[in-house]
C-alpha cells in the first residue's frame, strides 16, 4: 500500500497522518513493528468536522517553542484522535499509591476513571498500597483490570512521595514492562470529571502546573539550592511541571523514574530534601529531556481553586481533604 493511496496526496510525511512534527513510529502506535495501513487505518471511514488552519484556541499557546503540542480543549478532535489509537489497542498503565488512609479515595478515583479515563482502551491499574484488604471491589469494563502490589507504611508523607519513583521503576522492571505499552503515573486523591483519551499520549507527556502556568520561570518553586539534584539555576526552566499526573511511552517512563530516584537517593545520601521531592526531580528531568506533549491544567486542576475562564473541561481534579487527618505526619 502506498501513502498517498492511504491519505490521498501526492507526498504526505508521517507527522502530517499523526499531526506532530517529529514522531516515531512506535510513539504514535504503542508498539515495535507495525504496518502503515495498521496506523491510518485505510478501510476505516470516519465521520467529523473539517479541520481549519484559520480556526481555532487564539486565547491560550497550543505549541511550546521546541514545537510540541500544548493540549487543550478545542485543540484535537476525540473522534481522530481515538480513530489513530484505538486500532492499534495500546495497553495504558495507571500507577496510583494508596498507603495509610489515602486507601479512602481508590473507590470514587476508580469509580471516575472507569467513566472518563481512556474509554474503550485496555487499562490496567497498578495499585501500591499497604492496606491490601481496603481495595474495593469496582466494575470494570471489558479488558481493564486492577493489580495490587504491596508496599510498606510510611510515618512522613515525604517518603510516600519520594518512594513513588522508587517503586514504579522496580515495577516497571519486574512486571508492567511485560503488560503496558503506556505508563501514567497519578495522584489517588482526584477524580475525573471529563474525558482524559488518547490525545494525552506521547513519549513523554507533561501536565503544567494549575498554580504556575500563567507565570514565568521567576515565580516556579524549582530547587533553587545547589546542593540538591533537582537544582535548576534562576536563569533556567520552561514550565512548572505537577508531579499529581504525569505518563508516557513505557521505556521513556521507565528512565525517568528510575533517573530521578537515583537522584534523590543521592541527595539523601548527602542528608538534603529536594524542596518539592519528586516534583522537584521530575521538572529537572524535563526541563533537559523535554516533554513531547504538554497537557494544559485541564488535565488535572484542584477543588480548592475557582476555575478560570481558559480551562474551558476539567479533565481530572484534586480533592478537598484534611491534609492533618489523611497525612501520617500531617501538614500541607
Amino acid at each position: 500500500m502506498l501513502l498517498e493511496d492511504v491519505v490521498g496526496a501526492d507526498l504526505v510525511l508521517l507527522e502530517d497522518v499523526v499531526g506532530a512534527d517529529l514522531v516515531l513510529l512506535e510513539d504514535v502506535v504503542g508498539a515495535d513493528l507495525v504496518l502503515l495501513e495498521d496506523v491510518v487505518g485505510a478501510e476505516l471511514i470516519l465521520k467529523y468536522d473539517s479541520p481549519s488552519v484559520m480556526q481555532g484556541r487564539r486565547d491560550v499557546n497550543c505549541v511550546t517553542n521546541w514545537n510540541v503540542p500544548l493540549v487543550w480543549e478545542g485543540t484535537f478532535d476525540p473522534i481522530v484522535v481515538d480513530s489513530i489509537y484505538k486500532k492499534l489497542n495500546p495497553r495504558i498503565a495507571v500507577i496510583l499509591f494508596a498507603v495509610g488512609k489515602y486507601t479512602r479515595f481508590l473507590k470514587a478515583f476508580i469509580e471516575s476513571g472507569e467513566k472518563n479515563f481512556m474509554v474503550g482502551f485496555r487499562v490496567t491499574y497498578y495499585i501500591f498500597t499497604d492496606h491490601k484488604e481496603e481495595v474495593p471491589k469496582v466494575a470494570l469494563a471489558t479488558g481493564r483490570n486492577i493489580t495490587v502490589l504491596p508496599v510498606p507504611s510510611a510515618t512522613r508523607w515525604q517518603d510516600v512521595v519520594l518512594g513513588r519513583m522508587k517503586w514504579a521503576t522496580i515495577a516497571i522492571d519486574q512486571q508492567v514492562r511485560r503488560e503496558a505499552d503506556y505508563v501514567f503515573m497519578m495522584d489517588i486523591d482526584s477524580i475525573f470529571y471529563h474525558r482524559f483519551g488518547a490525545e494525552s499520549l506521547s513519549r513523554l507527556s507533561a501536565v503544567l502546573h494549575r498554580a504556575f502556568y500563567k507565570t514565568t520561570r521567576a515565580h516556579f518553586p524549582y530547587e533553587r539550592r545547589p546542593q540538591s539534584q533537582a537544582y535548576i539555576p534562576a536563569d533556567e526552566g520552561d514550565y512548572y511541571y505537577t508531579a499529581a499526573v504525569w505518563g508516557g511511552y513505557l521505556e521513556d517512563m521507565y528512565k525517568l523514574v528510575k533517573h530521578c530516584h537515583e537522584q534523590s537517593e543521592i541527595d539523601a545520601k548527602n542528608k538534603i530534601e529536594a524542596v518539592w521531592q519528586e516534583e522537584s526531580h521530575l521538572n529537572k528531568y524535563l526541563l533537559y529531556n523535554k516533554p513531547t506533549k504538554v497537557l494544559s491544567a485541564e488535565y488535572l486542576w484542584s477543588a480548592y481553586d475557582k476555575v478560570p475562564e481558559d480551562i474551558k473541561v476539567v479533565r481530572i481534579s484534586q480533592l478537598v481533604k484534611n491534609y492533618a487527618e489523611v497525612r501520617p505526619n500531617g501538614g500541607n
